[in-house]
Formats: structure tokens, sequence, C-alpha cells
């Protein structure tokens, strides 16, 4: 018998996933938030060796980008964002960095690394969006273990590592890293 997969809905706050929601929530600046900081630069050292070895021109997508923090350390040269939250594309754009204000929930873009840093447990769906994801290569960051009793109340869905492995596989994704970070699980998946 193995170990159990857990993966919990928490209650139905789908109202967290949806354009209002967001319209007037203010700017996530993740790069400068003690809580935030350590996972984004994991990820982009993961995302920044995928472009040294594959090419600097290969299209990564930052799905759910905040302010473009993170895209402010990638060194690719096709590098797009989109957020829902209109303060963080304003911020972003501000800053000069690629964030477009999109939901891109339904129709993902094709493109050759996708990135979302705690993004997925703030979707309906996560399992269908992970099925419509066009992208060969996943970068992806989510709180670690997080159940019905204890989780963030923006939250829809928590896992533990084997939960959220068992959904990449779901997905059509093979697990090839998995990075502990304490309260965050960073994962790099390819299909």
């Amino acid at each position: 018998m193995g170990v159990p997969v857990s993966e919990y809905r928490f209650e139905d706050f789908a109202h967290v996933a949806t354009a209002a929601f967001h319209a007037e929530r203010d700017a996530a600046d993740h790069l400068n938030q003690p809580e935030h900081v350590g996972r984004l630069l994991v990820v982009a050292g993961l995302v920044n060796d995928l472009l040294h070895r594959r090419g600097y021109d290969q299209t990564v997508i930052d799905y759910g980008c905040g302010n473009g923090g993170l895209i402010s350390l990638l060194h690719g040269r096709n590098v797009t964002g989109y957020d829902f939250t209109p303060a963080n594309v304003a911020a972003a754009q501000a800053a000069g960095r690629n964030v477009e204000h999109r939901n891109f929930v339904e129709h993902p873009e094709p493109s050759d690394i996708a990135v979302m840093t705690e993004v997925l447990e703030h979707m309906d769906d996560p399992h269908g969006f992970l099925m419509r994801l066009d992208a060969p290569t996943l970068v992806a960051s989510v709180p670690n273990g997080e159940t019905p009793e204890r989780h963030g109340d923006c939250h829809l869905w928590g896992w533990d590592a084997d939960g959220f492995g068992a959904m990449l596989t779901a997905a059509g994704y093979s697990p090839a890293r998995f990075v502990p970070l304490g309260p965050t699980q960073v994962w790099l998946a390819v299909r």
C-alpha cells in the first residue's frame, strides 16, 4: 500500500477566481516580500537554466505574474506575463515589464515554458487548466500541504507533494524536479 495522495478542494470560494474579485485588489510585489522572494529565486534559477540550455529565444509565459517581479529575473528574450489584476499590470508596465491584462484560464497561449507561481491554488479548475496548457515544460509552485483546517483565505485548492505530483501526471506532465521549500513546493515538469 502506497502513501495516500492528498488533494483538497476547500469551501466554495470560487469568487476568488473571478475577474470581479481581482478588479480592486492591490498590486502584488512578491519579489520584495520575504515570504515570497525565496520561491521566486528558485523558480528563476530553474527557468534561466532551461533558457541557458535550450536557447534564450524560447517563449516563456508567466501566468498570474503579479507585478512581473519574476519576469525581471529571467534572461529570456521572449518572456511575457499575464495577470488578472489591473493594479499588477499597471505596476509591471510602469516598471517596463512585458505584462498584459488577460483572463488566461480558458485559453492559455502556446509557449515553450509555462510558469505559474502560487496561481493554481486560486483557480476554480486547476486540473482543466493544466490539461489545456499548451507548453511542453512547466515550472510551478504551490503552497505545500495546506489542509481544510489550515489554508490561505483566498485558496480554493491544497496539495501535498504526492497530490500535486499526481495532478501533474494526470495532465500529461512527467515531474522532472521537485524542490521542497518549507511552506512551498516547486516543480519542473515536462510533456
